[in-house]
């Protein structure tokens, strides 16, 4: 590896081979609670489901659980014929 290739953070692939174990080991510690911090969800709820129909395109209201998004489903299916294929459509809020 190229010894000016840096590595972040001002750090290179040379400077690198110099560290002992601990040292990488702190650095490796620290880089992780970073990618954590990065990382972390936000205060949302920590998911939200929508049914989609497979024919026509339209949605549900999103809800906290699968059961209650799928109740939508269920009235669209009975509302409108040929209507039985669906998505379940789950998000997950992150903060980065």
């Amino acid at each position: 590896m190229d010894p000016s290739h840096q590595l972040g953070e001002g750090v290179n692939a040379g400077e690198l081979q110099r560290l002992t174990l601990s040292e990488l080991r702190e650095r490796a510690e620290a880089l992780d609670a970073r990618i954590r911090e990065h990382l972390k969800r936000d205060a949302r709820p920590r998911a939200t489901v929508v049914m989609q129909c497979a024919v026509c395109e339209q949605r549900g209201t999103a809800a906290d659980t699968r059961e209650r998004a799928a109740e939508w489903a269920f009235r669209h299916r009975e509302e409108n014929a040929g209507h039985g294929a669906f998505r379940e459509i789950t998000m997950r809020p992150y903060q980065w």
